[in-house]
């Protein structure tokens, strides 16, 4: 890894996005209009270059309340939340929701258990979920850890069985299925250039208007600072970081990204890890298993990949990136910065 300079955290800014263009010799005016919506706990903004009287963002407002009533764990109307109700039965369930699961699990399974889906007790007993935070009880997160074992979720075809007790939480890779399938739209629907930014999760879908790539800022935890500019075309920017969700007390902040081998916020150097992907489900799943797992496991298990590109911000400032987003990343002036590179 060899020493440059200095970043940190990531948040989204974008920069130099033009706002009209005109197709040559064409009476219809195409412009960048914008959509925003609230759901799945976070703001949505669909930045599409089309024309005024398109119907893209209803398409894109569908995706977004179809993919809500079936990952919600909060909205009773939902079918995750239906399923976290079995209490040990067994339920048949939708082709879609066990496609998302059995993905899921098959990242736990890469990651050995820094993603997992079936820490909703735990994260419930924080307060996470409904913004109630609190440090738990340590005998009752002593119980629900019993009840949070990814390898006891059955689950065949669209056949799936619980333990008693235990319940699901897709946050993890909900808005990155809901990109992927936005993608698909914007796909079927011939659109040449978009921005999606769906909460920490952005898709930088085709180019700018003028042919150029989208520049996405990676923003320096707790603060409003740029730490970095990731040029990035058709790919997923995926963050996990401290400092999304936190509450402090007694001094000591306790972030909403939970270690599964322990109850608690995951504790290492890193303050956020993010995921360049062309695939929003990867990049999201990934972003928070890497965090979990540390810069060094993390690192360990990127070289076993090919397909993504990461970045790790550390605590004390320095960032970490893969070499195959050398030439497409630049850190804040006067940051410490190391390239991660394949051995």
């Amino acid at each position: 890894m060899g020493k440059r300079n200095r970043r940190q955290g990531f948040v989204v800014l974008l920069l130099c996005l033009s706002l009209v263009t005109a197709a040559s010799g064409c009476s219809q005016r195409k412009e960048y209009q914008e959509s925003t919506v609230y759901a799945m706990d976070t703001i949505l903004t669909f930045q599409v270059l089309t024309d005024s009287d398109s119907e893209i963002f209803d398409l894109l407002r569908k995706e977004v309340d179809q993919v809500n009533l079936m990952l919600s764990a909060t909205d009773a109307s939902s079918e995750l939340y239906r399923l976290n109700q079995s209490d040990g039965e067994r339920l048949e369930i939708s082709e879609d929701l066990a496609d998302v699961i059995v993905r899921c699990l098959s990242v736990a399974k890469e990651t050995d258990g820094a993603l997992n889906i079936a820490l909703y007790p735990v994260t419930q007993a924080w307060g996470f979920p409904n913004g109630d935070y609190h440090i738990p009880n340590g005998e009752i997160l002593k119980d629900l850890m019993k009840k949070i074992d990814w390898k006891e979720i059955q689950i065949e075809r669209n056949q799936i069985q619980l333990l008693p007790g235990m319940a699901l939480d897709m946050g993890a890779v909900g808005k990155g299925y809901l990109t992927d399938r936005c993608v698909a739209v914007l796909k079927e629907q011939q659109i040449s250039s978009a921005l999606l930014k769906l909460g920490g999760n952005i898709y930088a879908y085709g180019t700018r208007e003028d042919g150029s790539a989208w520049r996405i800022g990676v923003q320096k935890p707790f603060s409003e600072e740029v730490a970095a500019i990731l040029t990035a075309k058709d790919e997923a920017i995926v963050t996990s970081g401290t400092y999304q969700r936190y509450f402090e007390k007694d001094g000591k902040k306790y972030h909403h990204i939970i270690d599964s081998a322990t109850g608690y916020p995951a504790d290492n150097e890193l303050e956020s890890v993010t995921i360049v992907s062309e695939s929003g489900f990867q990049a999201d799943a990934l972003s928070t298993a890497y965090f979990v797992m540390g810069l060094d496991a993390s690192i360990q298990a990127w070289r076993q990949k090919e397909d993504i590109g990461v970045i790790w911000i550390l605590k004390d400032g320095a960032i970490y990136y893969t070499e195959n987003l050398d030439g497409r990343f630049t850190a804040a002036e006067g940051t410490e910065t190391y390239m991660v590179r394949q051995e």
